[in-house]
């Protein structure tokens, strides 16, 4: 699934499917340190050693950091998300998708408008350079 999405995202496709991956990686987290502690519950006891606990405690430390850093993720993008967030998403895409096809149809008209605009120029007035010259 998440080679799925880095392939989109290096596409530059939006993902149908982010707010669900998220929220598989979080119930996989989850999932890991339960299995965890049921591991550590099983063991036989001349197994257990400092370097098996030690072990254990490093992925459920793990495991815990990762699941609070992805539910604050998940929080501040999807938390606060009302019903006509997601409809006004879906209408920004199509536009995206929409522009697109317009560039794709029309090229010489965006070629010539984009001609006709003169590029922005700044100087650093430290350097006495433009602001895209790669000489620093």
């Amino acid at each position: 699934m998440m080679y799925s999405y880095y392939a989109m995202a290096l596409l530059k496709i939006p993902c149908p499917f982010k707010r669900y991956l998220t929220m598989a990686q979080l119930t996989q987290f989850a999932t890991v340190v339960a299995y965890s502690f049921v591991c550590v519950t099983m063991w036989p006891s001349g197994q257990r050693d400092w370097r098996a606990y030690t072990a254990i405690c490093t992925q459920v430390w793990e495991m815990v950091s990762l699941f609070a850093l992805f539910s604050l993720f998940y929080k501040k993008s999807y938390g606060n998300q009302k019903k006509g967030t997601a409809k006004e998403s879906r209408t920004t895409n199509t536009i995206r998708l929409e522009g697109f096809a317009a560039a794709t149809k029309y090229p010489t008209k965006i070629v010539s408008a984009a001609a006709k605009t003169p590029p922005v120029q700044t100087v650093n007035k430290a350097t006495n350079r433009p602001s895209w010259s790669i000489v620093q």
